[in-house]
């Protein structure tokens, strides 16, 4: 449950969680996509006028977000969406490339043909939201992938480590929108599929890493 300072009923609580996960969720998509940039100032009456909310929605979005590691407080200037250190970018990256070799490395082969089908499926899905330009399916149909991926890891804290710091990357403004990289992206998709149906450990490990590369040299 969200932390507030303020008290509500069960059922009201679980409302306002559901808010608070929803303007969270929204300004993450700012983020995300580049309509708030590194150092934006994020003003919590704005804010809730926007999305017609109540400020202390906002404020607890915003905590959220602070929680997250994409959000800071600023003497002065208030929360601001954070910008993270060149120092801190290459950590995040190089620590990403550690995770999926060790989850790479604990997948069981052959995968039963009902979850390959779901990823093949799902890759499909990513593809078409690239080619009708529909950025948010894109987005959720990419991290469905990988999380179909690394989920059968058998180790659901490795799993859950590589889902938070992977949206942590994307956060920082690292989800690419170009055509050159979506074009590879998909071809990287489909290798993968192959690599997983060939049972391929060390093929799809090195890719799992060169995937994640262009996020990481765009800084």
């Amino acid at each position: 449950m969200i932390e507030t300072s303020l008290r509500f009923s069960s059922g009201k609580r679980r409302e306002i969680d559901a808010e608070i996960l929803r303007i969270a969720s929204l300004l993450e998509r700012d983020v995300i996509f580049g309509r708030l940039q590194p150092g934006d100032r994020l003003v919590e009456e704005r804010i809730a006028a926007e999305h017609g909310v109540k400020r202390h929605i906002v404020r607890a979005a915003l905590v959220e977000l602070q929680r997250m590691d994409i959000v800071e407080r600023r003497p002065n200037r208030g929360a601001v969406v954070k910008i993270h250190s060149e120092a801190e970018i290459a950590e995040l990256f190089q620590f990403r490339a550690d995770l999926h070799r060790l989850a790479v490395a604990q997948l069981t082969f052959p995968w039963d043909a009902k979850r390959l089908a779901e990823l093949k499926e799902v890759a499909q899905e990513h593809e078409h939201a690239l080619e009708t330009n529909d950025q948010d399916a894109a987005f959720d149909s990419n991290t469905r992938f990988h999380c179909l991926i690394f989920d059968c890891c058998g180790n659901r804290f490795l799993a859950q480590t590589i889902r938070r710091h992977a949206w942590l990357s994307h956060s920082i403004g690292f989800y690419q929108h170009d055509p050159a990289h979506q074009d590879r992206s998909n071809l990287e998709h489909a290798q993968m599929v192959s690599m997983i149906e060939a049972g391929d450990r060390e093929g799809l490990a090195a890719l799992a890493v060169n995937h994640i590369e262009p996020t990481a040299h765009r800084h």
